[in-house]
């Protein structure tokens, strides 16, 4: 079938083919950025170079083929809407293009969806539809065998600077997503095993498959995982016994199956059942291996939506913005947990999520998108009584790889190689439908008539102008994220020309990319400066001189930061900071400026009782003792486990001369924390005065976390 293909159509499957292939274990080893983001970059580049190069065949041919298709159209519908809803964001740069390579933003959901149209264009025949899943059996070959060696070589801490940017060595994101890749490799091989007619060779390397991401599953122990591939083994398991052993036997062997019993399928059942009912993890526990799964309850997600829809029930919050309405609506029992102060920037699945962000239309979209999904895969079974046993067999895998897929994509919120899958499988099983003339297609050829050549070809002109473009603001993107990583590495280094290099690259990375965090960073940095400098014994007229241009910068980037996004209470805290750092030395109006900012952090994020705890730190700055004291208790009212709030309670009473007041707060610490040195170490000290002393405790002040 490729001998057909134009030299530029080529380019645009190789492409597209070799972005799935690499993508699963892509990273850039050394930088100092997170896994995703290299992911983010090889998909951003894959799909631009795939689809540039088949809208040039498209201009070469004259002429463009478009599947009719409902899933086609409810996608279209979701991006408009996400797009409008991207548009109304109370922030909208964050909403359409994001700050690095977020799943949820605009940008990503348009790029992907791109690459479902592409799967459904590039792989219309067997041939192709092979190469695809050959391609994808290994990458899991190459992700599992490398995960493997990790787990009995210790890779990764051999070798720390190679895999900086990969957590735990695992090249596909979270340890769950780990799992759900090994699941989908389970069905995969199960699909090959049970139903089609294979050689010797190919079990025995199918089987060895299974037996290593079996291996994989149990060692993460991901519980969804378990039910959702047992799900599938069950449905495995029917389907061959209902369509294989009873009619095989009388088969003339045109089939591609075989007439063993599904032993497999049979096997994965009950393995499955082994791990759900015992919940056991005697192999993780064996290599040692934790796998904390930290997202918000079903409950909470549900709760927090509620609540945003009745603010936005149209457009919601924006997309890539549920830490907005987590912070805003979450439960006050939250705090009394470790995650007081996790910023949780989804629901407990991916798709709820755009329940919030996107409103209820964005929830509608998503809808209509999944029941034509649905409708689109009973469509590709009834093709079998249509198009025979043969072509069934061909489009099961993608049926239940895209299903398999989505069904994360509700409960679970994936990386972007899993997720990315799950729209390419779906547009496979488009392109297999085509195949056998289950889905329709658009031909228009355009060069024959002049006026529509001209609105044609202006049309695909301008898609691969936009293209050129999307690559080149993901090159600056990616640069400046780079360069960021780069002044990172420098400034934990200290040293004065080492900063100032730091500074340089910050400079740069905000040129090439508005981003609030790198303007915050040169705010830090510039306070790193202004305290080097008054830490000196003397200052000179240029160490005065410079005070004021390290204030001065301190202020504007800071200010920045709330400009790119004012609903982001991090970057009201990090002017705060700086109006804060300055009030001891007199500075009118610092004090003032400073309250302001740490109560515009409290609007955006009420129940954070660090923030209390930083106004009280600020009270104590400006000698208000009485009101850091109001404050604190405001913190422990959200947070009465709050250990630093009570120790700087215990800190402020013995201030104000409440020594057995003080001693009362240290006790009921260390009954919080029995095992806290600090606490136990500060109230040794107090019952040793027999008087009030300065020297009993630290002395309270607002960079004192203890």
């Amino acid at each position: 079938m490729l001998k057909k293909y134009s030299v530029f159509d080529k380019i645009s499957f190789y492409s597209f083919l070799v972005t799935v292939f690499l993508l699963p274990f892509f990273f850039l080893p050394t930088f100092q950025f997170s896994i995703g983001v290299s992911k983010g970059l090889l998909l951003f580049a894959g799909m631009a170079i795939s689809l540039f190069f088949w809208l040039f065949a498209r201009l070469v041919d004259g002429k463009i083929s478009i599947p009719k298709s409902l899933v086609l159209i409810s996608l279209n519908v979701l991006i408009f809407i996400i797009l409008l809803s991207s548009i109304f964001s109370e922030n909208r740069a964050v909403s359409l293009w994001g700050q690095g390579f977020e799943i949820d933003s605009f940008i990503m959901i348009l790029v992907l969806a791109f690459s479902l149209l592409l799967g459904a264009i590039l792989f219309q025949e067997k041939e192709t539809v092979s190469y695809f899943y050959g391609a994808l059996l290994l990458s899991f070959a190459i992700v599992f065998v490398f995960q493997t060696l990790n787990i009995f070589l210790n890779l990764s801490a051999k070798f720390p600077s190679f895999f900086a940017n990969v957590s735990g060595a695992n090249l596909v994101g979270s340890l769950n997503d780990m799992a759900i890749f090994a699941g989908l490799g389970v069905i995969i091989a199960l699909a090959l095993l049970e139903l089609f007619e294979i050689s010797r060779l190919w079990k025995i390397i199918l089987f060895l498959f299974l037996i290593l991401s079996l291996f994989i599953l149990a060692l993460v122990n991901f519980g969804a995982t378990w039910v959702i591939v047992g799900i599938f083994s069950l449905i495995l398991f029917v389907f061959k016994l209902s369509f294989g052993v009873s009619k095989l036997s009388k088969d003339t062997g045109t089939r591609p199956s075989n007439g063993r019993w599904p032993i497999f399928s049979f096997a994965i059942i009950f393995i499955s059942l082994l791990f759900i009912i015992t919940q056991s993890n005697f192999i993780a526990s064996y290599f040692n291996v934790t796998n904390l799964d930290v997202r918000p309850s079903v409950s909470s997600t549900l709760e927090i939506t509620k609540n945003t829809l009745a603010n936005d029930p149209i457009f919601g919050v924006g997309p890539n913005r549920f830490v907005n309405s987590w912070l805003l609506f979450k439960s006050s029992e939250i705090n009394k947990t470790i995650f007081s102060d996790t910023n949780f920037n989804f629901g407990f699945g991916l798709i709820p999520t755009f329940f919030a962000t996107t409103g209820v239309l964005g929830g509608l979209g998503w809808l209509f998108f999944l029941t034509a999904f649905v409708l689109l895969c009973i469509k590709a079974l009834k093709s079998m009584s249509k198009n025979g046993f043969v072509n069934l067999l061909t489009i099961i895998i993608p049926i239940i790889s895209s299903a398999y897929l989505w069904i994360f994509g509700i409960i679970y919120v994936p990386s972007i190689s899993v997720f990315a899958l799950a729209f390419i499988t779906t547009g496979i099983l488009i392109g297999l439908l085509i195949s056998v003339k289950g889905v329709p297609l658009y031909n228009i050829s355009f060069l024959k008539d002049p006026r529509l050549s001209f609105f044609a070809i202006l049309i695909i002109m301008a898609l691969m102008v936009g293209t050129v473009f999307f690559a080149y603001k993901t090159t600056r993107k990616f640069a400046s994220i780079v360069y960021f990583g780069q002044a990172n590495k420098m400034f934990a280094k200290g040293g004065a020309d080492v900063i100032d290099k730091a500074e340089r690259k910050i400079l740069t990375a905000s040129k090439l990319n508005q981003n609030d965090l790198f303007f915050r960073s040169l705010s830090e940095l510039y306070l790193y400066k202004l305290n080097s400098n008054l830490n000196q014994a003397s200052l000179s007229d240029q160490n005065k001189a410079d005070l004021q241009v390290f204030l001065t910068s301190a202020e504007q980037s800071a200010r920045r930061a709330t400009e790119f996004d004012k609903t982001n209470y991090i970057n009201w805290l990090n002017l705060g900071l700086v109006y804060e750092s300055i009030v001891p030395l007199g500075v009118e109006k610092s004090y003032e400026n400073a309250l302001s900012a740490y109560k515009q952090a409290l609007a955006l994020n009420s129940k954070s009782p660090s923030i209390y705890l930083r106004l009280a730190k600020l009270e104590v700055v400006a000698k208000n003792l009485e009101s850091a004291q109001s404050y604190v208790n405001n913190a422990l009212n959200e947070k009465p486990n709050y250990i630093d709030a009570i120790i700087f309670k215990a800190q402020i009473n013995f201030s104000m001369g409440n020594k057995e007041q003080a001693r009362q707060d240290l006790e009921m610490a260390l009954a919080i924390d029995p095992n806290n040195q600090n606490v136990k170490s500060l109230l040794e000290n107090l019952n040793k005065q027999s008087e009030v002393s300065p020297d009993i405790l630290p002395e309270v002040s607002p960079n004192n976390e203890n």
